[in-house]
């Protein structure tokens, strides 16, 4: 399965909370409407799509911007493409990180 049939069914089980998969250079990418929901997100994703390796986690400074932190989850599963799954955030917020 690639990274795009499995964004497009995360999109199906989480509706609106998930942005429609963008590419890249061969890699999609999702965004969060709601940075408290990453650790469902993805639980759904290694539990029902595969993903069991969380690649890393990094930041993009959005300087200027409100808010201004991204917060980028990059997952793998073996016979699964990488995906990058993204959540907007402020400095200071507490969020949990996926199980």
């Amino acid at each position: 399965m690639t990274a795009l049939e499995t964004s497009q069914k995360l999109k199906r089980a989480f509706g609106d909370l998930i942005s429609e998969p963008a590419e890249f250079r061969g890699e999609i990418t999702l965004k969060l409407a709601d940075a408290e929901r990453i650790a469902e997100i993805c639980a759904f994703a290694k539990n029902e799509l595969g993903f069991d390796y969380l690649v890393d986690i990094s930041s993009v400074d959005n300087y200027g911007e409100d808010p201004r932190w991204t917060i980028v989850y990059h997952l793998y599963g073996l016979g699964t493409d990488v995906l990058s799954v993204s959540r907007r955030t402020w400095r200071g917020e507490k969020a949990s990180c996926p199980p």
